[in-house]
């Protein structure tokens, strides 16, 4: 007589391998850090010492982002809130910070692969350029800024807008964003 066969252990050798665990993403390939010139860096450390309201030389986190926008960077306050370590509001005006530490997170904006250029910018308000005469109206473009992306106040936008709009209430989006990248 035949040993019985057990059909647990003929379904388990039936059963193929599993297949193996895909490979896993390969990280991005870490960025080169900037070596900053002597020169370049006594020319932060002069931009960085403007900001030093206290004479201690430090600036408070919530400067940090003028300080960038003034050496010709163009970072979010969501990516300079996250370099400082999403501090809440009372810490972003009371905390301060040194130009030592201020230059690790200048390089790290400089290294951010998100850079819009002006053809980016331009491109993106062409889709309100209803006529395709190289215009946008002043009150959509105020919508747009005060809603999308980070939001801006009435202030601000006001400030922004200043002199820009024509006698019919339109804005030559080209001369908007080279006025906006040179702000």
């Amino acid at each position: 007589m035949a040993p019985k066969k057990d059909p647990k252990a003929a379904a388990k050798k039936a059963e193929p391998a599993p297949a193996p665990a895909p490979a896993p993403e390969p990280a991005p390939a870490p960025v080169a850090p900037i070596e900053f010139s002597g020169d370049q860096i006594e020319d932060y450390k002069e931009a960085f010492g403007l900001f030093d309201r206290v004479g201690d030389n430090k600036v408070a986190y919530n400067q940090i982002a003028d300080i960038m926008r003034a050496l010709g960077q163009n970072p979010t306050n969501k990516e300079v809130t996250k370099l400082l370590g999403n501090p809440n509001a009372d810490d972003m005006a009371n905390k301060r910070v040194e130009f030592e530490g201020f230059l690790p997170m200048f390089q790290t904006i400089i290294n951010s692969p998100n850079k819009a250029g002006f053809e980016d910018y331009v491109e993106g308000l062409r889709v309100f350029d209803k006529e395709g005469n190289g215009t946008v109206m002043g009150a959509e473009l105020r919508i747009v800024l005060s809603t999308l992306g980070e939001k801006m106040t009435e202030v601000e936008i006001d400030s922004l807008m200043a002199g820009q709009e024509d006698e019919n209430g339109c804005v030559n989006y080209e001369a908007f964003v080279k006025h906006i990248m040179s702000v």
